[in-house]
């Protein structure tokens, strides 16, 4: 089993559908099938459910989810310590993904590392200066940086009710401001602004609206997404070449 083969499952695991995971990684669905057959028979167990409505995780899928994201932790924690220089790196990025990233998946040791953490519009237009690294779903190009990777989050509408108010982040270049007004484009009347991503989060959880987010937030804020519908928000890790 390779490392790509947990990344597979964590997004089968997220988005309960073997065609969805195909287009979001871009590999044939006949691919991602092979390669969930082939976890299950070295680990001898069933790890979903297949019916016409997607899969469902099995009591030994939910375990070997865990499995997977300890492993995934893991690997990204030693090779942040195998890449990284003596000194502490200096790191631009997206608020919601240095909550993600550093606050919940705890990517990045802190004693490492100093963080400022800036909004999409902030990044696409205002010059970095002295980071070593910028991660963000914002457009970035500067001549002094080079994309050394790519992933994306898993996200969808969470909230107690599809009946509440629709919440987006001031910052209009924001992808998740941009996607939430573009599916909810006939109903601009429900849409509320809202400045910070903690004060959305906040909102979600105490049941005043609902917002595009990780699904990874569900369990963390207890809530459900308000349908079946998964969007993936690709962003970018950019290291100064000088």
């Amino acid at each position: 089993m390779q490392l790509q083969d947990l990344e597979i499952y964590r997004q089968l695991y997220d988005l309960r559908s073997i065609n969805v995971v195909a287009k979001a990684l871009g590999f044939a669905q006949s691919n991602i099938t092979a390669r969930l057959k082939a976890i299950e028979s070295e680990f001898d167990a069933q790890l979903f459910e297949r019916s016409y409505q997607g899969i469902t995780p099995t009591q030994a899928g939910e375990t070997f989810y865990q499995y997977a994201l300890t492993v995934l932790r893991a690997t990204s924690a030693v090779r942040n310590k195998l890449q990284s220089a003596p000194k502490h790196q200096q790191i631009v990025i997206s608020e919601l993904l240095f909550n993600e990233l550093v606050i919940d998946q705890q990517q990045f040791d802190l004693t490492q590392n100093t963080f400022q953490v800036k909004s999409s519009t902030e990044i696409e237009t205002v010059p970095v200066q002295e980071a070593d690294q910028v991660i963000t779903y914002a457009h970035f190009e500067q001549a002094d940086y080079q994309c050394v990777a790519q992933s994306a989050l898993t996200t969808a509408f969470l909230g107690q009710s599809d009946q509440l108010p629709i919440l987006v982040n001031r910052d209009t270049r924001c992808p998740f401001r941009r996607r939430t007004l573009t599916v909810f484009n006939h109903e601009a009347e429900r849409v509320m602004t809202v400045d910070s991503w903690a004060a959305i989060t906040k909102l979600v959880a105490t049941g005043r609206g609902i917002a595009l987010l990780p699904v990874r937030l569900m369990a963390a804020l207890k809530v459900a997404a308000i349908d079946q519908r998964r969007f993936e928000v690709p962003y970018w890790t950019y290291t100064r070449m000088s």
